[in-house]
């Protein structure tokens, strides 16, 4: 039996992601690296709301922007998070290293790749999949170096909460992975308050 290009992407994207555990789009998800050890909490980790100390309100608008891009933490504080989305696209909220980021960038890409609808891509022929081959490798790599991290999606108009540990003097970064989105600059900085 012959499958469709998109059945065989589809499967391969799923695959991959069951495999590198992008499963942190609920903050009290614990995403384990494909090695199924739990990924070193090396910037923090995801906590739960009822641990929280205090919420930071962050907007995530159509600018490519989130308001304010840099949030002032204490090493060991726990902060939900309130994100309100008043543009009109979807977009995300993902708190991790610089490494989670760019897995979940791949990770996303993946997503992405797998979800079109390509119908016969021969005539791409080698480009194609010695790019899918790289990015198959990139994700595998981060996949082993990556630190814990969390995720949530929040729709036009709406609003989503997570809550993060920051349990390290190291901080980590956050972000937007939906399509162009990080590439565009959609990130954002904890720094030392």
């Amino acid at each position: 039996m012959r499958y469709g290009v998109t059945a065989v992407y589809s499967l391969a994207a799923a695959c991959a992601l069951i495999s590198t555990g992008c499963t942190a789009h609920h903050p009290s998800a614990a995403p384990a690296p494909a090695s199924g050890h739990p990924r070193p909490q090396t910037t923090g980790r995801a906590a739960l709301e009822s641990e929280a100390q205090r919420t930071v309100q962050i907007e995530l608008a159509d600018d490519g922007r989130f308001h304010p891009a840099e949030v002032g933490v204490r090493a060991g504080e726990i902060v939900t998070f309130e994100l309100t989305n008043h543009g009109r696209q979807e977009h995300e909220f993902t708190v991790g290293d610089l490494n989670a980021q760019e897995l979940h960038e791949y990770q996303m890409a993946t997503m992405n790749m797998a979800g079109m609808h390509h119908g016969d891509m021969s005539h791409l022929g080698k480009d194609h999949e010695k790019y899918m081959e790289g990015l198959a490798k990139r994700t595998a790599e981060l996949d082993r170096v990556a630190g814990a991290n969390a995720s949530v999606h929040v729709p036009p108009g709406e609003t989503r909460r997570l809550t993060w540990a920051f349990t390290s003097q190291e901080l980590p970064v956050f972000g937007c992975h939906l399509p162009g989105h990080w590439a565009a600059g959609m990130k954002g900085t904890f720094v030392h308050a």
